[in-house]
């Protein structure tokens, strides 16, 4: 069994993926697998696998296109005893496997969480906290994101993704905030260090583009389908917000206005629309 599985879902992109694939090799881990869910409906990863031989790459084609599915599936291939789901797009850093190690060796949770960056050091994805601290329902926000967690297998076994939310799916974001409630309500050890760190790149959002206003719309929709399911009321003060804030862009910001309708249409489809 090695002791740690990489599971990547990619979809779309190639040159991202050997990034980094480049920067597993030269980040020190050893004793792993990397395990690659290939969504594409083409070739672009064959020749990507060939350049890294030395990572001895189980190349998965999936015949869907869903990051929570992938993961899933990946992690159904993987031997592992500890867990990773790199995002496509992001890279390992030269210390990142040996501060998985250190905090590990330290705190030993059941799931270390850490902080996504871009190539200055400034918080990438989210606005990260910067204390470390143990997870509760009163203080994960800002100290999770599922591509900087590493779980013990047993954990990850018990708490995979719900394959409803997420990439791919009507109910577009949540997968991990989703886990994450249901894993410390069941009181699973989740421990987070700013100090454990991954690569990843800035999305610069300009609220005006047809791909952003979509985005705004499935990712809206998938936040508050998760507030919905675990009953938490995050997304109903969101909703009142916007309710607020939309008459504002009408008069003084216009050119935002439809990224803004695109996420309240998402917050109401999320709490009122029902797939099954």
């Amino acid at each position: 069994m090695p002791k740690y599985s990489l599971i990547i879902p990619s979809i779309g992109r190639d040159k991202q993926v050997d990034d980094l694939l480049t920067s597993i090799e030269k980040s020190g881990i050893k004793d792993f697998e990397t395990i690659l869910v290939d969504q594409n409906d083409d070739d672009r990863l064959v020749p990507v696998v060939k350049n890294h031989k030395t990572l001895k790459i189980k190349h998965l084609r999936a015949d869907f296109k869903s990051a929570t599915q992938a993961r899933n599936f990946g992690f159904e291939k993987s031997k592992g005893e500890y867990i990773i789901f790199p995002d496509d797009d992001s890279e390992f850093l030269s210390d990142t496997i040996s501060q998985v190690e250190s905090l590990f060796k330290e705190f030993n949770p059941d799931v270390l969480c850490g902080r996504a960056i871009d190539r200055s050091n400034n918080d990438a994805v989210c606005n990260f906290k910067k204390d470390s601290a143990w997870l509760d329902m009163s203080n994960y926000d800002g100290r999770y994101v599922e591509f900087t967690e590493v779980y013990k297998r047993e954990i990850f076994e018990k708490y995979p993704f719900d394959i409803d939310i997420g990439v791919g799916r009507f109910y577009g974001s949540g997968e991990a905030q989703d886990q994450m409630i249901r894993m410390l309500r069941d009181g699973v050890k989740v421990y987070y260090s700013p100090e454990l760190k991954f690569f990843h790149p800035v999305k610069v959002n300009m609220h005006e583009s047809k791909t952003e206003i979509k985005r705004s719309f499935f990712y809206s929709c998938g936040y508050a389908y998760v507030c919905k399911k675990n009953k938490v009321k995050d997304a109903d003060t969101r909703l009142k917000k916007l309710l607020l804030y939309i008459p504002y862009c009408m008069i003084f910001r216009r050119k935002y206005l439809r990224y803004y309708l695109a996420e309240l249409a998402g917050l109401i489809a999320g709490k009122y629309v029902e797939l099954k």
